[in-house]
């Protein structure tokens, strides 16, 4: 944690905060059922990171799908990713 200059935290997801302020964008955890295929994923807006899990799968394997979605955003890839790559045939509830 040293080396990334990481906060103290005592799971996943107290890094939200700190991901936002590295990103400049807020961070939003979302619990919503998704296709079969589908773990977990990451819809980008102008104001804000939507972090999406599976709230059916265990608690260790969801904090290990936004630790995943938290290293895509910190490595910048979201840079270089259309908006239509995020669709929403994915997901298995209506938007």
């Amino acid at each position: 944690m040293a080396e990334l200059q990481l906060p103290h935290v005592t799971n996943i997801r107290d890094l939200s905060d700190e991901v936002s302020r590295r990103t400049g964008r807020k961070v939003v955890l979302e619990a919503r059922e998704q296709a079969p295929s589908v773990c977990g994923a990451c819809a980008v807006t102008e104001s804000a990171f939507h972090v999406y899990y599976d709230p059916r799968t265990s608690s260790l394997h969801q904090d290990h799908i936004i630790a995943h979605e938290f290293s895509h955003l910190l490595l910048g890839h979201h840079k270089n990713r259309p908006a239509s790559a995020l669709s929403s045939t994915i997901f298995r509830c209506a938007w």
